[in-house]
């Protein structure tokens, strides 16, 4: 990130894409997907109090969206989850706090947290803009208990929203570091035990949130379906 009003600009850029009917669609999928993931958790069926990490939350848009979401899913869920975010830039890390989110402004390769302390992990649209994504994932599976989630959600680069968008003069084509999500996967599951994999924010004729047993099948969407979903999420345990 550049400094000075760069910075200001940057988090006024990110947060105003969330205003298009695009960027709202995408928001509520994410918000989704992660909620649907920290819902299931065995934390959760066993009513523990348990605590989640956002990694890169930016202005902190859709993680407001995962805790108003999990406010309304279920009576007494929400008091039983604590999520602190981790944003390395101080504008955005602003943002997000007036949003009412718990912000420590750090990088994702150098987490201030004791080992073994998350009972979850979630990258929303980050891990790609991180200098060094091994490094951040080794910090991840460091702070993450024995038996902890991971979820990761990448852009598309294989589909036409990311084409279009590296075509403009924007915060993605500016600050991105790993432009290819194939890439990013194989260092997720070289890290962690992958469980599933998939596309998500479809076009209308493409079926939406298609999950994929990834020890069975690479994919069973076409080519084409992949092009019209502009995120790909991975899902992920960390094992004894």
């Amino acid at each position: 990130m550049t400094a000075g009003t760069d910075i200001g600009t940057d988090a006024e850029r990110y947060d105003s894409f969330f205003s298009t009917p695009k960027g709202k669609k995408i928001a509520e999928e994410e918000a989704r997907l992660v909620l649907d993931w920290l819902l299931t958790g065995e934390g959760v069926r066993k009513n523990k109090k348990m605590r989640f990490l956002s990694v890169g939350c930016g202005t902190g848009y859709i993680e407001k969206l995962v805790t108003e979401k999990a406010e309304n899913a279920s009576l007494g869920v929400y008091s039983r989850l604590k999520i602190t975010c981790v944003e390395p830039d101080p504008a955005m890390a602003e943002k997000a706090r007036s949003r009412g989110l718990t912000v420590v402004e750090a990088s994702a390769e150098s987490l201030p947290f004791p080992e073994e302390y998350f009972d979850g992990v979630f990258y929303i649209t980050s891990l790609e803009f991180v200098e060094n994504p091994e490094g951040a994932l080794r910090e991840t599976k460091r702070v993450l208990k024995t038996g902890g989630r991971l979820a990761v959600l990448i852009l598309n680069t294989d589909s036409r929203h990311f084409k279009q968008q590296m075509g403009k003069e924007g915060y993605i084509s500016r600050h991105i570091k790993t432009a290819n999500w194939h890439v990013l996967k194989d260092r997720i599951c070289g890290a962690f035990t992958c469980t599933k994999t998939g596309w998500a924010v479809c076009g209308e004729h493409v079926n939406v949130n298609k999950y994929v047993n990834i020890k069975t099948a690479e994919s069973d969407a076409s080519d084409a379906e992949e092009k019209e979903c502009c995120i790909v999420y991975v899902f992920a345990e960390k094992e004894g």
